[in-house]
């Protein structure tokens, strides 16, 4: 599916087609962001936003980034650490992270089978998943529900 049959442009992106110096690069400018800003309580990403979270996350396990909590809306599988291609359960041993996770999905969303993936690489212990009836896309101030299940999920964490 592309993008501009979902959104309206300007689409902006971590990195350029699956160029693995590219995936590389947003890595780092993660990271670098994670380590020269913070520390934060939480991080967020969505579809994209969020595979980079992930990638920057698995490929630098050293640093825990402080990060107490992620919200990950609708993310696409993360890269291997060469940057070079999409990572399944059936190529990793374990979860790739061990941050408490609520992970936000949509119910007719077009890409849901890559989300699933991601979803499957997560610590299933640490995982909230939280399902909407929208598509790929982040939801909107009317699912007040959702958002009210999300925000009692980081207050307890943070409280932790």
């Amino acid at each position: 599916m592309r993008l501009s049959g979902m959104f309206s442009p300007p689409f902006l992106k971590y990195w350029h087609g699956n160029s693995p110096e590219s995936v590389l690069d947003a890595i780092r400018l993660i990271k670098n962001i994670l380590l020269e800003a913070g520390p934060f309580d939480g991080a967020i990403g969505f579809s994209e936003g969020g595979a980079a979270l992930l990638s920057t996350l698995m490929q630098d396990k050293l640093h825990s980034f402080s990060l107490k909590f992620l919200i990950l809306i609708a993310p696409i599988s993360p890269f291997d650490p060469t940057g070079e291609r999409r990572l399944d359960k059936t190529q990793i041993q374990g979860p790739i992270i061990d941050i408490p996770t609520i992970f936000i999905t949509g119910e007719h969303d077009p890409v849901r089978p890559l989300t699933k993936l991601a979803e499957e690489l997560l610590p299933q212990s640490k995982t909230t998943v939280i399902e909407w009836s929208g598509g790929h896309a982040v939801p909107n101030s009317s699912q007040t529900s959702l958002w009210e299940k999300a925000t009692a999920e980081i207050l307890a964490i943070t409280a932790k």
